[in-house]
């Protein structure tokens, strides 16, 4: 499928190795120009090199966007050269792993900088360039751990994750008017070469093995090729209607890690204060509303549940409705 990205112009993040680099290739074959930075002089020439190979134009920066000048000189310089800016893939990110408790200010500090600031800066700068053109896509790469929760020792990463997917869904309403569509993408688990999950399935095959067992319903790992071909279509104008989106690229991962917390943690709990329960039937259906892919199952489930308060008594009908909610849960997975 022809993406009609030729002659289009996108400044990728973080674009010298991993997503990054997997995105740029992917819009490099549809003939769109790059503009790429990355602080790895070297590893970022020779990304350029490969995008090259399909003729088209590669500009490569080497630069750190956590720092407010050089992000302006990003987005400048890539108008200077291509005349336009189409296309805006904020890609580049970090982790600093910790328990809550044991997180410093200055910890949450860079990696705020990294994940959301630097992010929101150059969208900012490239919205005049995309406004005057008449239109433009602006793409952000969260994580589903910005969606779920991505386990002990990743407050900070979670928190921004999820700070990415809120912006873009705000951003999309504002930017509407102007033809500026703004989406974001949520990969669960990828793996690539000197990546991290590359290096643990090298340090532990067997660990590895039986979390991808667990977790991943595909029963693999997900590759930069399959996350890039999605960010490629949103970027294009045969996703011309998406914008203020989140879109899944995980195998099912999230998914998985839903249901799991449901049927395992909440659905055995024993509670039966009122307030709580309310508190966990709330807490549940407002992740399953967030994924449009389950309306299908919560209105399943919610036609099986009856909301008439002489059925139940008012301590009762919150641990009613869970109950109903499992059974919803396992009828869909037959």
């Amino acid at each position: 499928m022809d993406l009609g990205l030729k002659q289009k112009v996108a400044i990728i993040t973080g674009g010298s190795r991993g997503i990054g680099k997997g995105i740029a290739l992917a819009l490099a074959q549809e003939g769109c120009h790059l503009a790429i930075c990355a602080r790895n002089a070297e590893a970022l020439q020779q990304a350029a090199e490969e995008m090259r190979a399909h003729r088209v134009k590669v500009l490569p920066l080497a630069l750190d966007v956590t720092q407010p000048d050089q992000a302006e000189q990003l987005v400048e310089q890539t108008a200077g050269q291509f005349g336009r800016i189409d296309i805006l893939i904020n890609n580049v990110g970090g982790n600093r792993r910790g328990e809550f408790e044991t997180t410093t200010d200055q910890d949450w500090q860079e990696i705020i900088e990294l994940n959301l600031m630097a992010h929101t800066r150059l969208s900012r700068a490239v919205i005049p360039h995309m406004r005057k053109q008449g239109g433009g896509a602006i793409i952000f790469i969260s994580s589903i751990f910005g969606r779920e929760s991505g386990g002990r020792g990743l407050a900070i990463y979670n928190t921004t994750k999820s700070a990415m997917i809120s912006l873009a869904k705000i951003m999309a309403v504002e930017l509407a008017p102007h033809k500026i569509r703004v989406n974001s993408v949520a990969p669960g688990s990828i793996r690539f070469p000197g990546g991290s999950w590359d290096k643990r399935c090298l340090q532990d095959p067997e660990g590895i093995a039986e979390f991808v067992k667990r977790e991943m319903p595909l029963g693999r790992f997900g590759t930069v090729e399959e996350v890039a071909n999605v960010v490629a279509f949103l970027a294009s104008e045969r996703a011309s209607l998406v914008t203020g989106a989140c879109v899944n690229v995980d195998g099912g991962q999230s998914r998985s890690l839903i249901w799991r917390a449901i049927t395992f943690v909440d659905l055995s709990h024993k509670n039966n204060s009122l307030f709580a329960t309310i508190a966990r039937v709330a807490t549940h259906l407002h992740v399953f509303l967030r994924n449009s892919s389950n309306s299908l199952l919560i209105s399943l489930i919610l036609r099986r549940c009856s909301w008439r308060r002489r059925q139940a008594s008012p301590c009762n009908w919150p641990n009613r409705f869970l109950s109903s909610l499992r059974r919803g849960a396992r009828k869909s997975s037959r």
